[in-house]
């Protein structure tokens, strides 16, 4: 599956740079092949929730736990809403570690994708384009760590600012220490 979109505004509004940074950002998720490792995700997740609540619902302790709800609302036959709420708040726990998981995830393949802008030269322009989307909308530019942790998806802007300043940093040590081999290998050679 490779498709992804851009808002018309955004073309509009943004230069040329900043539009290749975003597009060198997209196609990063798309060279490391994060969609298709997505949807196998999510598929997983689903079955395990399918095959945790068969098995809950065979338990003796569920059968107990749903007869003491229905005792404690004084209710006679059997009910599928109250069943479906008891399901929810037993699952609940469990959706939050998921959910904090995925959201790991997923700013790790963030990260992965603006190295993939610095990698082509756009990591500036990335960086601009940031500045200028939490300018006009309403972002938290550096939510309290926890926060991040537990319920962003995507990076706080100042921490993908500060990580693409890293990574323009490596890459220019990189280049210089290419270049300063290439040299020694160039002089080396005339002697």
């Amino acid at each position: 599956y490779r498709e992804f979109g851009i808002a018309d505004n955004f073309i509009n509004e943004n230069d040329e740079d900043e539009l290749l940074a975003v597009l060198s950002h997209e196609i990063g998720h798309l060279k490391h092949k994060k969609n298709i490792y997505n949807y196998l995700r999510y598929i997983f997740i689903s079955m395990l929730l399918i095959v945790l609540i068969v098995v809950l619902t065979h338990l003796p302790f569920f059968n107990k736990l749903y007869i003491y709800f229905l005792q404690a609302f004084n209710i006679k036959t059997l009910n599928i809403l109250l069943l479906g709420e008891v399901i929810v708040t037993l699952f609940r726990p469990i959706m939050r570690m998921l959910s904090i998981f995925n959201n790991y995830v997923s700013r790790k393949e963030e990260y992965e994708a603006d190295d993939n802008a610095v990698k082509e030269g756009y990591g500036e322009a990335l960086i601009q384009t940031f500045k200028t989307l939490s300018s006009d909308e309403l972002v938290d530019v550096n939510p309290a760590p926890i926060i991040e942790f537990i319920e962003f998806d995507h990076p706080g802007m100042y921490n993908r600012i500060h990580h693409i300043h890293q990574q323009i940093q490596e890459k220019n040590l990189n280049k210089e220490e290419t270049y300063g081999q290439n040299n020694i290998q160039t002089y080396s050679h005339k002697s």
